[in-house]
């Protein structure tokens, strides 16, 4: 017998947390479920599937697929999203600014900050502060502080394990 080649999920489902469960059985495994791609309508609709893997897991650090929305159009405040993502979904967002003016307020910032005992320089600095702003985006989707961020990987993998300049403090 083969394996089906199309899903569905009932309506008056939760959209995003069937998805996001259906995808991790169908997965089998963390590392395939991290090499998958899931296209999806807006970034609205991938901020709630991406929420809705980590309440899947309840909360314990994993390897999320790549979500990549393909169309968004707005701001999703026509509703129709809304049978999919729930009533209350991206309620708590505050209102964005762009990319580009993030990525510039950081890279000012980090080029204030000595990294191996030099300043970046400005095109080092935008390079980091687009990292940063991604791993920022994926603390708040994990309802995360940056302070947890050194328990998710063991010492041996950790750069900054040890390190103890009182200077180095999330706040």
């Amino acid at each position: 017998m083969t394996s089906p080649s199309v899903y569905s999920i009932d309506a008056g489902m939760p959209f995003a947390r069937e998805l996001a469960m259906g995808m991790r059985q169908l997965a089998g495994s963390p590392e395939r479920l991290a090499r998958g791609l899931i296209l999806l309508p807006s970034r609205r609709a991938a901020s709630a599937l991406q929420a809705a893997f980590l309440d899947s897991v309840a909360g314990a650090p994993m390897l999320l697929p790549r979500m990549l929305p393909v169309g968004d159009f707005g701001n999703d405040d026509d509703g129709r999203l809304s049978p999919f993502l729930g009533d209350d979904a991206g309620s708590d967002l505050p209102p964005p600014i762009s990319k580009i003016r993030r990525q510039i307020c950081l890279a000012k910032l980090l080029r204030h900050f000595p990294l191996g005992g030099q300043y970046p320089t400005q095109p080092q600095a935008m390079r980091l502060a687009d990292s940063l702003g991604q791993l920022l985006d994926q603390l708040y989707n994990a309802d995360a502080t940056a302070d947890q961020l050194r328990d998710l990987l063991p010492d041996q993998f950790s750069a900054l394990a040890g390190y103890s300049d009182p200077s180095w403090h999330f706040d």
